[in-house]
C-alpha cells in the first residue's frame, strides 16, 4: 500500500523532531515551553524559509543527520 504524501510528510517531520540538537535550537531560539514539533518546525521556518515543506524536511534531515524509516 502507498503513503499518502501527507503521512511521508508526518513521518519526516516525526523523525526530525526526534533529532536532539534541531529540538535545542528550536527551544533555544524560540522557547523552552515549546514541543519537540514545534521546536523543529520554527527552526526548519528559519533557516530555510523560502523552501516546500518537502524541501525543508530533506534539507533538515541532511543537515541533522536524521534516519527516517517509512
Amino acid at each position: 500500500m502507498e503513503l499518502a504524501i501527507n503521512d511521508l510528510a508526518s513521518i519526516r517531520l516525526q523523525a526530525i523532531a526526534r533529532n536532539d540538537a534541531i529540538v535545542a535550537e528550536g527551544r533555544d531560539c524560540f522557547g523552552l515551553g515549546l514541543t519537540r514539533e514545534q521546536a523543529a518546525q520554527r527552526v526548519m521556518e528559519a533557516r530555510w524559509p523560502n523552501l516546500s515543506e518537502r524541501a525543508a524536511h530533506e534539507a533538515a534531515i541532511a543537515r541533522y543527520e536524521v534516519g527516517v524509516e517509512v
